[in-house]
Order: C-alpha cells, then sequence, then structure tokens
C-alpha cells in the first residue's frame, strides 16, 4: 500500500514536472521552447487523427483551461506513458515496485478524467442556466431587437460562468462578420450541450423559414424545464436503491453489534 502511494505521487509529481517544465522552458529559452516544441509537434502529428480529435473536443467542452492545451496534454501524457513503459520493464527485472508502471499510467489518464469531469460539469451549468437565457433572449426579440443585440443584452445580464462565456464568444464571432450559421454550429459543438444543440437548431430553423423566434424559443425553455423536472424526479427514485449498499455494508452491521454485543457478552459471561 505504501509502495502504491508512493508511486502514485511520483506519478502526480511527474506530470506537474512535466507540465512546468514545458512552460518554464517556452518562457526562458526561445531555442528550446523551438526545439521542444517541434519535437512535440512531430510527435503529435504521427499519432491518430481520432486521438488529436479527442483531445480538441475535451479541451473544448471543458472550457480550454489556461495552463492546458494540445501540446502540453499530449507531451505530459506521452511522457508519463513512456516512462510507465521504463518502469514495467524495470517492475519485470526486479529494479522497480510493480506498483510504479501503474501509478504512471494513472498519471496519463488522471488529465483525461479531469477534462472529462470539468466538461460533465460545465454542460449541467449551461443545462441549468440555458432556460433563464432563453427568456431573456424572447423577452429581448419581443422588444423589437434583432438578434445580435438580444445576444448582447442577455450576455450583459448573465453572471459570469460557463454560459456566458460561450455566449459572449459567439457575440465576438458574429461582430467580426463570421457567417450565423458557422458561429452557432461551432457554439454546438464547441461545447458538447445537447440542450444548447437544441437552442442552435431552433435559431438556424427560424432563421432559415422566418419564422417567429421568441416563441419557439419560449417553447424550448418550457421543455428543457420540464425534461429537468423529470431527470430530478427520476434520481430522486433512484436514491433509495443507491442508499441500499451503505445501509448493508456501514449501518446494518453496527445496528447489530449494539444489539446483540450486551447479549453475547451476557451468555459468555454466564
Amino acid at each position: 500500500m505504501k509502495s502504491l502511494v508512493a508511486a502514485l505521487a511520483v506519478a502526480l509529481g511527474s506530470f506537474l514536472l512535466a507540465h512546468v517544465l514545458f512552460a518554464r522552458l517556452g518562457q526562458r529559452s526561445l531555442a528550446w521552447r523551438e526545439r521542444l516544441g517541434a519535437l512535440v509537434a512531430t510527435l503529435e502529428s504521427r499519432c491518430p487523427a481520432q486521438l488529436r480529435q479527442a483531445m480538441r473536443r475535451r479541451l473544448d467542452e471543458a472550457g480550454r483551461p489556461p495552463l492546458l492545451d494540445e501540446r502540453r496534454l499530449f507531451a505530459a501524457t506521452a511522457a508519463l506513458l513512456v516512462l510507465a513503459l521504463v518502469a514495467s520493464i524495470g517492475a519485470a527485472a526486479g529494479l522497480a515496485s510493480p506498483a510504479l508502471p501503474v501509478a504512471l499510467s494513472i498519471g496519463a489518464a488522471a488529465p483525461w478524467f479531469w477534462l472529462v469531469e470539468k466538461g460533465r460539469a460545465r454542460k449541467e451549468a449551461i443545462a441549468r442556466e440555458l432556460p433563464f437565457v432563453l427568456d431573456l433572449f424572447a423577452l429581448a426579440l419581443e422588444s423589437g431587437t434583432d438578434l445580435l443585440g438580444a445576444l448582447a443584452r442577455v450576455s450583459e445580464r448573465l453572471r459570469p460562468g460557463a454560459l456566458r462565456d460561450e455566449l459572449v464568444h459567439a457575440l465576438r464571432e458574429l461582430r467580426l462578420a463570421r457567417p450565423k450559421r458557422e458561429v452557432f454550429a461551432d457554439l454546438a459543438v464547441r461545447t458538447g450541450s445537447p440542450e444548447l444543440s437544441r437552442m442552435v437548431a431552433v435559431v438556424l430553423q427560424a432563421d432559415r423559414m422566418g419564422a417567429p423566434l421568441a416563441e419557439s424559443l419560449r417553447l424550448l425553455a418550457e421543455q428543457i424545464l420540464q425534461e429537468r423536472f423529470l431527470l430530478a424526479e427520476k434520481k430522486a427514485a433512484q436514491a433509495p436503491v443507491k442508499m441500499l449498499l451503505p445501509l448493508v455494508a456501514f449501518i446494518f452491521p453496527a445496528v447489530f453489534v449494539v444489539l446483540f454485543a450486551p447479549i453475547a457478552l451476557t451468555l459468555l459471561r454466564g
């Protein structure tokens, strides 16, 4: 157990060290930055296109963390996997603990799990705020504002968060005269949110057919609210089933000890 904990600490330290060294070398030495960047770019270009797309998608859904990009993620993951391979050879030869390659592999996968969890949290935050945003959109459109003006007014009234960041990003691209269809399509793909994808589909369909957008947005807001209410009811119904295992594993044994321990002690003494 101690060896596994130590190996996990080594894996985490290796990932942080690789990340810090990549950043430090990039800041202090242009020559090192160019060499290291060229090496990483060469290795990255040879990895499967599906892996590169997965990295880009995970980073987009996680909101593009400022200290983590495709190159750093690939460099740290590749370095830890190489170390895991070397540690596996050392463990097979009896020169290293068998827990070390396992821990290094976990360290290589850790940023991916973190990105997945962060992306899930952002999607949940977007789904939670979207009905309110759709109502604001509808009010702004009904007051005579065009889509660009409504997007600007809604972005100003939202509190800082994932949805506000994405809407501000879309507004910035629209003001740069990028086609509306491309901006909203990228918004849906970038976030990976099903609810936001439905909003984009409604906006683009109304723009293509000339239909009133405000009414469609209100209907979509009601649908999303109803779906979230049903989802909350479903989770509440599943709660007793999920609590059964902790009850059986932890609470029931303690209750039995409290109830039957005095009886057992009395019988042993008698």
